[in-house]
């Protein structure tokens, strides 16, 4: 897929809006659920990134 120049100007713009509604979610999430949310994220971009890599 090729942009244009107006495309990645409103590509650009939607990721900066999604990255600060991301954030403004992110810092409502307790510091502890905060880091089960990164150490699952973690294991899902893992190559081996099954379910049972998930779960304690």
């Amino acid at each position: 897929m090729v942009l244009t120049a107006e495309g990645e100007v409103a590509r650009d713009r939607a990721l900066a809006v999604l990255a600060t509604e991301f954030h403004r979610r992110l810092a409502k999430i307790s510091p502890h659920d905060r880091t089960e949310l990164h150490r699952i994220l973690l294991a899902l971009r893992s190559p081996r990134g099954s379910s049972a890599h998930i779960w304690p």
